[in-house]
């Protein structure tokens, strides 16, 4: 759903180049992808990707920094497994 006008290529020092990213999903709803760009001697960088689609009869709440944030920091926490777990016994009780 995320593309990219250039994946690959050289900036020199003390310049810049610009890259344009197109969001096309195919249908509703909240999009998320970290894209990281790799730089030789350099930290890795990394950007977060969102967007959301919407059409007149599904309109979902936009997906914004903090939700991202906050999820990544529950996996972080172990939080996305237990509630996995949680939901698991739940539906073997059913």
């Amino acid at each position: 759903m995320f593309s990219f006008s250039q994946q690959v290529g050289t900036v020199k020092p003390h310049s810049a180049q610009r890259i344009i990213v197109n969001f096309s999903p195919l249908k509703t709803g909240n999009y998320y992808e970290r894209v990281f760009c790799v730089i030789r001697n350099h930290r890795v960088l990394y950007v977060d990707l969102m967007g959301t689609c919407f059409d007149i009869l599904t309109k979902p709440v936009p997906l914004v920094q903090r939700h991202v944030d906050v999820f990544r920091h529950k996996v972080i926490m172990g939080a996305h497994k237990k509630f996995a777990q949680k939901k698991k016994v739940h539906m073997n009780e059913t």
